[in-house]
């Protein structure tokens, strides 16, 4: 007996992402530290918890003058401000939302929670089960917390000015408004916030603390402002007092405020009478103090690029640092050797990181460099750092665990950024131009020749094929700032023999014959110079932020682009680059560096990002599609060593039919599933170990199974009842009727005939003839 015959047809849409060009550059790793500007503590274990950059601390202070790192928590953005309260972290996380992690454990936090929102988050504060958020100029955000794991938001109300910090009691929260002051909102019923009081400071109120009836506000170049808040529809100041610097953080305890004054450290003022606040001591910081917290007689102040500072309070009169917990300053350049990831402190010196796994990078040394470093090159066992104002510094790094100095070479100027080739050190100097060191000698290093241009300001170098390329800033209006070609045949009587004129360039790679400058507001510049006495503008590109550095890997161009992040620059055709992928980072990125595949970004305050370009894969339209599978493709992507297949019966992946399947082709067979259902496949390239975004969608329905034919009834000499099977996912039934088994010719009118159930009547049969109508199809 012939088997049933099946015809399918499949519907679909082809989403074919013109995939946001974000999503062709990965990050690999990233080790965000930096400058401390804000704290919280748990004062009953004695742990303080202090948002540095882009990540948190979590420090066993219970000897302060031995802090313990318990653990760290790494943040998709910027720490603006920490709240902790019944275990649980709470960190205003800029403009990657609110993050909500279980530190009971604080060896092992957990993140329970997150929610995103558009905007910057700058503080956050806990009561019961809400988190009420400062949001800047979106002012203040109420999220339910009672389910951690789904915040969601309550209410809102957008204040007048910049909401910078806030503080919840009597169910009132209180803003630090920026340029509007204090700011009182009712927040009895969350859903539905109040204004309830408002009093205009005269400074810029940038935090607030309230206890007894007051609030103290926090200033800025104002000092202190005490607010009698007994009735909230008339308020007024009782006391003040300027503080030496401009108070940024506060903190009370019984009759004493606590002030974090920036550049003045921590001012400990006596409130016991609030109309007459007097100072009763200070510990003038060595950093920036940006924020405090307490515990006990200790002030823990969040100390900008010099971390956790601990003051013993317990006199404030005899104020004294008994502890600190240092962190990463503000990141200006990262280079990659030999597993190990080298970093400049902009104000402490070289931060070394382990970087076997790129994934997760860990510090293992800070070493001190005097000045301002501001760019690091290592080369074979030694480290080459461009000091500032103390110019040249050599380091040993051969165990990166214990660098030390070898030998330096003060310079009058700035040295800002460096190259090093055949013994010789290339800095760009600031005003004092290039300077040529030889560094045959480690120990004692000698100048070897000098390029000073009067009134140009050397920004960055780098050498190839006997000529210097030196980005200048041009201080005098009747000169051009540019690109300076550099002959250095002799380095003893470097030669100026080309320039090319630039509006802002900062930093600049070499690649064959052509310069790529990053060039400011005006983007990628691509400059040839085949012939470096005329140099000319081969192609550009203009990236959304302020292009301070670039670096080549193959066809890309990284450029750091400060506020826009990272940008992938296709460069094979210099005269048309084009972007093909970028990564917003949270940070400011000002310095990049290429090892490999990889690109190391500098991003000051969030430390370092490690990315890479990576194309994502075009999912398209599946092929030989059949009752239990279908063959899914997409195209080829030229780097790509392999590809993982994802296949599911939900269109946002939340489970799988198949996940992860290794593929070697842009082409795969997949059988196995169910007929006549919806599956959904996308795909991701991989190279060296690195995955892509993953691709567009594709949706498919598998072909309905045939249809099982039932012996016909109600059996005439004309005619017949045909019934079959119902099929799931058939929308119609084609049957075809026949008196030859071949079906080589069909009864008129029953060839292909559509049937939206599963029977039918057949007549006009011929008495005493045999009919098939077992080739019935599935649609």
């Amino acid at each position: 007996m012939r088997k049933s015959i099946f015809i399918f047809q499949i519907l679909f849409i082809l989403f074919v992402n013109q995939a946001f060009s974000g999503e062709n550059l990965i990050v690999k790793g990233k080790w965000p530290f930096g400058p401390t500007r804000s704290i919280t503590a748990d004062s009953t274990r004695n742990i303080a918890f202090i948002g540095s950059g882009g990540g948190v601390y979590v420090l066993d202070i219970n000897n302060p003058a031995s802090v313990v790192s318990l653990s760290e928590i790494i943040t998709p953005g910027i720490v603006k401000g920490l709240c902790y309260k019944d275990n649980r972290l709470y960190i205003a996380n800029n403009e990657n939302g609110l993050m909500i992690v279980d530190v009971s454990t604080p060896e092992s936090p957990q993140t329970i929670g997150r929610y995103e929102m558009a905007g910057q988050v700058i503080d956050v504060r806990v009561s019961g089960s809400y988190a009420f958020l400062a949001c800047g100029d979106q002012g203040l955000v109420i999220i339910n917390i009672s389910q951690p794991g789904s915040p969601f938001q309550a209410g809102f109300l957008d204040t007048p000015g910049y909401a910078s910090a806030v503080f919840v009691s009597d169910q009132a929260a209180f803003i630090a408004d920026g340029f509007k002051g204090l700011l009182i909102i009712n927040v009895e019923n969350p859903t539905s916030p109040v204004e309830s009081g408002n009093y205009q400071t005269p400074g810029y109120a940038q935090d607030v603390y309230v206890a007894g009836g007051y609030a103290y506000i926090a200033d800025g170049h104002k000092g202190l402002r005490i607010i009698d808040i007994s009735n909230y529809e008339s308020l007024t100041e009782t006391g003040s007092l300027g503080t030496t610097g401009s108070a940024y953080g506060i903190s009370v305890s019984g009759s004493t405020a606590y002030v974090a004054s920036f550049t003045s450290g921590l001012r400990i003022i006596n409130v016991t009478n609030p109309d007459f606040p007097t100072e009763a001591g200070y510990y003038d910081t060595s950093g920036n103090a940006y924020d405090v917290a307490l515990i006990g007689d200790l002030a823990c102040v969040a100390d900008d690029d010099r971390g956790l500072r601990i003051i013993d309070v317990a006199v404030p009169a005899q104020a004294d640092d008994i502890g600190a917990f240092d962190t990463a300053g503000r990141i200006e350049s990262a280079f990659y050797h030999d597993n190990h990831i080298y970093l400049t402190d902009y104000y402490g010196g070289l931060v070394i990181l382990n970087a076997t796994d790129l994934s997760s990078p860990e510090k293992i040394q800070f070493f001190y460099v005097p000045g301002n470093p501001s760019d690091v090159l290592v080369s074979g066992n030694n480290a080459y750092v461009a000091a500032g104002s103390r110019g040249l510094r050599i380091l040993d790094v051969e165990t990166p665990q214990s660098p030390f100095q070898t030998g330096f070479f003060d310079f009058d100027h700035n040295a800002k950024n460096l190259t090093v080739l055949d013994n010789k050190a290339f800095i760009a100097n600031g005003f004092g131009g290039l300077r040529i060191i030889n560094v045959t000698d480690h120990l004692s290093p000698t100048e070897t020749g000098v390029y000073a241009a009067a009134d140009y300001y050397a920004e960055d170098v780098e050498v190839s094929a006997g000529y210097a390329y030196l980005i200048e800033k041009s201080y005098n209006a009747a000169k051009q700032s540019g690109m300076r070609i550099i002959n250095i045949d002799n380095p003893a009587t470097p030669l100026s023999v080309g320039f090319f004129p630039t509006d802002g360039a900062t930093g600049l790679s070499i690649v064959g014959s052509h310069v790529f400058i990053a060039n400011g507001t005006s983007g990628l510049k691509i400059v040839d110079v085949s012939n470096p006495s005329l140099p000319f503008l081969a192609g550009s590109h203009d990236t959304p932020g302020n292009a301070m550095d670039v670096g080549i890997s193959g066809n890309i161009a990284y450029v750091a682009d400060s506020h826009g992040g990272v940008r992938a620059i296709d460069i094979q055709n210099p005269l048309s680059p084009f972007e093909a992928g970028y990564f917003d980072t949270p940070g400011n990125a000002v310095r990049v560096n290429i090892s490999g595949l990889y690109a190391f970004v500098a991003e000051r305050e969030n430390g370092l990002v490690i990315c890479r370009y990576m194309k994502t894969p075009v999912a398209v339209s599946a092929t030989n599609i059949t009752w239990t599978g279908f063959t899914a493709r997409w195209n080829e992507i030229l780097d790509a060593q392999s590809y993982r297949l994802d296949i599911s019966t939900k269109s946002d992946f939340s489970s799988f039919a198949y996940r992860d399947i290794y593929v070697t082709g842009n082409s795969q067979a997949v059988g196995g599933l169910l007929s006549g259902t919806n599956y959904y496949y996308r795909v991701r390239a991989f190279n060296s170990g690195d995955a892509s975004i993953s691709s567009n969608t594709i949706p498919i329905m598998t072909a309905p199974a045939a249809p099982v034919v039932s012996t016909p009834a109600n059996v005439t000499s004309t005619g017949l009842t045909a019934s079959w099977s119902t099929v799931t996912g058939a929308a119609t039934y084609r049957i075809d009727v026949s008196e030859s088994i071949t079906f080589s010719s069909f009864m008129p009118g029953y060839e292909n005939l559509s049937v939206t159930g599963n029977y039918m009547q057949v007549d006009g049969l011929v008495p005493g003839h045999t009919y098939y109508i077992t080739r019935l199809s599935s649609f």
